[in-house]
């Protein structure tokens, strides 16, 4: 389809790019299959298939759970698809928007947050209705139901109308202990939520917790933090290039692809894990 993105009457430089663009499309998976290797992304959507297959085919009988995923991924959503329909199968989706009313879901495009949940249970083929919702305390019902309005698709604004003038003596208490941080830019962001979760920790017997699906912005507080000797537990763990045996390897590996020049020999050397056989 690269060839239809660009007229022909265009100037000669975007078919220069154009043509550059070829080699990710046919020169690199060519060169790929003729070295017997995989892209990382073929890769996974490969074996996701080949799950979803196996299971379809052989049903297990023990619980298989597929929690927090959105399906963005067409391979994913397939494999969720087939989970569905397993014996002992379930999907738990994420913060699906349950209060807005269905002229107003139908109007959801691609710039809406909720747009890739609405795709993804079009690809399953169920409704809203279909699922069963963990309800949580009323609070924080009626700070979703903000949340959700806020984000109103502008074709169904007329209804952003109504609920204010409903809500607007509950909107002090919708909005108590919500915070907002405009940082200028992701060093200050880091720093500032670093700085928040030192001060909640600072309340003996106290415990706090950062949400994101941002691992950058992870790693970045854990690196602030670790500057005040706060140990951080990441729950989506952290890879193994960024953990010290992995660094070490990596470094290990730069020195050897480099004919150990000094520069990745000593960055090598100077690594706390190296000790060359002395301790």
């Amino acid at each position: 389809k690269l060839g239809d993105l660009v007229p022909h009457d265009l100037a000669e430089h975007w078919q220069q790019t154009l043509q550059f663009l070829t080699i990710v499309t046919s020169a690199w998976p060519q060169w790929l299959e003729s070295a017997g290797l995989s892209d990382p992304g073929h890769y996974r959507n490969a074996s996701l298939v080949a799950l979803s297959t196996a299971w379809r085919l052989n049903p297990p009988q023990y619980p298989v759970i597929i929690a927090g995923s959105t399906g963005s991924v067409p391979a994913t959503a397939d494999l969720m698809r087939t989970v569905l329909r397993l014996p002992k199968g379930a999907v738990i989706l994420p913060g699906v928007d349950a209060s807005l009313e269905e002229g107003a879901w139908a109007a959801i495009g691609p710039d809406h947050p909720q747009f890739t949940l609405k795709q993804l249970l079009e690809r399953l083929g169920q409704t809203r209705s279909d699922l069963n919702a963990w309800t949580p305390a009323q609070g924080h019902l009626d700070r979703a139901k903000l949340l959700s309005e806020v984000m109103r698709p502008a074709d169904a604004a007329q209804g952003w109308i109504t609920w204010v003038a409903s809500a607007r003596t509950q909107a002090a208490a919708l909005l108590r202990g919500l915070s907002v941080i405009e940082a200028p830019n992701p060093v200050a962001e880091a720093l500032s939520i670093s700085l928040c979760v030192r001060e909640a920790l600072e309340t003996p017997g106290a415990s706090v917790a950062l949400i994101t699906p941002n691992r950058t912005l992870a790693r970045r507080v854990a690196t602030e933090l670790e500057r005040w000797g706060i140990e951080v537990d990441d729950s989506a763990g952290r890879p193994l290039s960024k953990t010290k045996p992995g660094s070490l390897l990596s470094l290990i590996l730069a020195a050897v692809v480099e004919d150990f020049a000094p520069v990745p020999l000593l960055a090598m050397l100077k690594h706390p894990h190296c000790a060359l056989g002395l301790t």
